[in-house]
């Protein structure tokens, strides 16, 4: 069994910030699992439909269904890390994210984050 960990599952940020996704593989895997990919999935208010957007694999790490510059891919695939920063946050992106790394054959452990966007104060007036 292989298990996946964010110390906190819950992240706050204010509009505008930057702020880190961590994602990373906590338990050595058999020799005979592979991590093949890592990607990241979201439901937030801006997309509420659930997104595949950002894929991670040995060789490369790019954004699918559209560009969105302010996502970095700041992890290191050989360390099991799928750690993304994202910057310029909206509230828009607040909501669920997902961190799903596809090991083979062992399955799809899954890191869930619920981050929250908060709105600047003139908002609020």
């Amino acid at each position: 069994f292989i298990t996946a960990q964010v110390a906190d599952g819950s992240i706050t940020v204010d509009e505008g910030g930057t702020t880190i996704l961590p994602c990373k593989l906590t338990q050595k895997l058999s020799e005979n699992d592979n991590v093949e990919q890592i990607s990241w999935q979201r439901k937030t208010k801006g997309k509420p439909k659930l997104d595949n957007f950002f894929t991670i694999t040995k060789d490369d790490a790019r954004l699918v269904n559209g560009p969105d510059r302010r996502f970095k891919f700041i992890g290191a695939f050989a360390e099991h890390n799928g750690t993304l920063k994202l910057s310029n946050a909206s509230v828009l992106d607040t909501g669920i994210y997902s961190c799903v790394f596809s090991i083979f054959p062992s399955g799809y452990p899954t890191i869930k984050i619920e981050l929250t966007v908060r709105g600047k104060k003139e908002n609020f007036i």
